[in-house]
């Protein structure tokens, strides 16, 4: 649980730091940084209104055999927002500490996003409470693949990952 207050709090200072990723691309060149409204092939990559997209937890997404690797079924058209959700249950108070000591990133088919431009959604979840989640949303206009990745360093040093492949098929 103290990994996903590290995670939040990272989330939250990203957001609001002045610091700016440059560079916006469509084509899906790796050189690239993803901003709301690019497109990755029939791709649409933007953020969402709350009530207007499904979150990961509510769609199939089993696990696969390589831990932390996961496939998620969507249908074409609905709008999935696939950033891990992030909460604090420790009730620390040291966020500013673990925000200097931590790093958090998104990719999405190898690409990263300016995690400043999407900023976060804030969800009220019934037993968990507040979740923050970076708020990345796609939309996909046809059948296809694509893959999300989230990566970084806890504030202890220990890495982490975890990938998503969304499968979108026709409803």
């Amino acid at each position: 649980m103290k990994r996903l207050a590290v995670l939040l709090t990272l989330i939250l200072f990203v957001s609001f730091s002045s610091a700016c990723a440059t560079g916006v691309g469509t084509s899906g060149s790796k050189d690239t940084v993803i901003e709301p409204g690019d497109k990755i092939g029939n791709f649409l990559i933007a953020t969402g209104v709350e009530g207007n997209f499904i979150y990961g937890f509510d769609i199939e997404c089993p696990e696969m055999s390589e831990k932390n690797t996961y496939t998620c079924q969507v249908k074409v058209g609905e709008a999935v927002n696939v950033s891990t959700g992030l909460y604090d249950d420790t009730g620390s108070g040291n966020l500013d500490e673990i925000l200097t000591h931590s790093q958090y990133q998104i990719f999405i088919n190898d690409q990263p996003i300016d995690l400043q431009a999407f900023g976060t959604i804030a969800y009220n979840h019934p037993s968990m409470g507040k979740i923050y989640f970076i708020n990345v949303v796609i939309i996909a206009s046809a059948p296809g693949e694509i893959t999300v990745k989230d990566e970084g360093v806890f504030d202890n040093g220990d890495p982490f990952t975890s990938t998503s492949t969304y499968v979108f098929s026709e409803p």
